[in-house]
């Protein structure tokens, strides 16, 4: 294990573009709207919107949907 290498420099994951999906959940939160409304109007599966939320959830280190506000309106992303 003392090889071994980050794949990805934490750095890096906060500074790389949302996708067009991420962009849109993190409005939809912002705005207020439960994951079985993001993936209704987003038209994909309850499951994939979850991901996407604990994806930006993780890239932002953020503990709860609260703290991904703040963090993502500290990116200026919402």
């Amino acid at each position: 294990m003392d090889q071994a290498t980050e794949l990805f420099d934490p750095d890096e994951r906060d500074d790389a573009p949302l996708t067009p999906h991420e962009a849109e959940v993190l409005r939809l939160l912002a705005g207020g709207a439960k994951d079985e409304q993001v993936a209704r109007l987003l038209g994909i599966s309850l499951r994939t919107a979850r991901r996407i939320t604990a994806n930006l959830s993780e890239r932002l280190d953020a503990a709860s949907r609260f703290e991904l506000g703040v963090a993502a309106a500290k990116r200026g992303w919402v």
